[in-house]
């Protein structure tokens, strides 16, 4: 099975995505990586599979861990054996559990857990802090796609608790779609996790909001009906409400 290519990146996003990776992995580069987001639709695992492309392109042996539980998105961009976790659980049995991607040098996944069982095993910090520890022992890096903040059930894995025991955390936003209190919410539950911040991504910085698109629309056609100019302006505030 062939693994699906990810969005085709435009100029302006490749450097984009370059400049984060040159950020995040200096001189002092940080091995376990976590890329979470507030709720779910803002990016966080493309950003996830965009920056483990970036380190195994560079060199780097990079394995990329799904903890999205609940949609297995990354599991199924990278054409991983689903549910590939050992009966036996332990780090070293988890470790025969990583996948090489197809046709990506030094890059390696490991698919999202799916069993209660193994979700449960996960939900302990000092047993993931000592998986991680062992998977991390093989690889330069390690970047970790996980449910969103405000996802907390049985059949997840809390990203705040991923991210407590990780070296660095990476929170995405959707701009002009995150609500800020939102936003300050997912902050605080991973402050109050210990998790060190590496800082927020505005996802989709450079696109329009449909409000935006709206307000242009209404400023154009404001001389030929002003009409149709106050219901576009009408539908732009409903999209700020």
């Amino acid at each position: 099975m062939t693994r699906p290519a990810p969005r085709r990146l435009d100029p302006t996003q490749y450097i984009e995505i370059q400049r984060l990776y040159r950020r995040l992995y200096g001189p002092a580069s940080k091995p376990v990586t976590v890329i979470t987001s507030s709720t779910s639709g803002e990016g966080s695992t493309l950003l996830t599979h965009l920056l483990a492309l970036c380190s195994a392109d560079s060199g780097h042996p990079t394995l990329v861990i799904d903890f999205n539980c609940r949609q297995q998105t990354l599991t199924q961009q990278l054409a991983l054996t689903p549910s590939a976790w050992p009966l036996q659980l332990s780090p070293a049995s988890i470790k025969t559990a990583v996948q090489p991607v197809a046709g990506v040098k030094n890059l390696y996944a490991l698919s999202a857990p799916l069993s209660a069982d193994h979700i449960a095993y996960c939900q302990d910090p000092l047993v993931l802090k000592g998986l991680l520890q062992a998977l991390g022992q093989d690889f330069s890096r390690v970047l970790i796609d996980t449910t969103p903040l405000d996802a907390h059930n049985r059949q997840n894995i809390d990203a705040a608790l991923i991210a407590s025991v990780a070296d660095q955390t990476i929170l995405v936003a959707l701009t002009d779609r995150t609500p800020q209190r939102v936003l300050q919410k997912a902050l605080r539950a991973l402050r109050e996790s210990g998790a060190v911040m590496a800082g927020v991504v505005l996802n989709n910085q450079f696109a329009p909001h449909p409000g935006q698109t709206l307000a242009a629309w209404a400023k154009w056609w404001r001389p030929y009906h002003q009409g149709l100019s106050d219901w576009l302006q009408a539908q732009r505030r409903w999209f700020h409400e």
